[in-house]
């Protein structure tokens, strides 16, 4: 799942880029895909991320209208945007992911804290509790889920 928090992207309309899921790839809204010259869209950071054109997608490849049109909305890394994620490496706590810490993207599309030599996306803004549909014993409840606040580099 995918929420902005703060900055430019407060609309539900705004993608900066619309792209078609590479086949096979099983994005949702909330990872961090790369997009490639020829316009698909792949979860996570290739072998060479400093070329990586990236973003988060803003929306699942299941949903209704990423079907109908074969592309999803993905928005890109502005420097500005705050982006709450619960994509994340790891359990989205105060221990795993320090306010400040770096971030980057895994292979996976996965949001974890970046090592040296890493292409950072952005630092750590915050941790919250967010509304989310969660299943207990085969059944969709209303409950709660870990959001990790995410400041955007450029």
């Amino acid at each position: 799942m995918i929420n902005f928090k703060k900055g430019p992207a407060l609309s539900l309309g705004q993608s900066d880029k619309v792209a078609k899921p590479a086949s096979g790839e099983a994005i949702e809204a909330g990872h961090v895909v790369r997009i490639a010259s020829n316009g698909e869209a792949s979860l996570g950071v290739s072998e060479t991320p400093a070329a990586d054109l990236l973003g988060f997608a803003i929306t699942d490849v299941t949903d209704g209208d990423a079907i109908e049109s074969g592309k999803i909305g993905v928005y890109l890394l502005d420097g500005a945007t705050i982006v709450e994620t619960d994509k994340a490496v790891g359990a989205i706590n105060s221990t795993n992911y320090p306010i400040g810490a770096a971030v980057t993207a895994s292979e996976a599309g996965l949001v974890a804290v970046a090592s040296e030599g890493d292409r950072v996306i952005g630092q750590v803004e915050g941790i919250r509790n967010l509304p989310s549909v969660e299943v207990v014993n085969g059944r969709k409840i209303q409950g709660t889920r870990a959001f990790l606040g995410v400041k955007l580099s450029a």
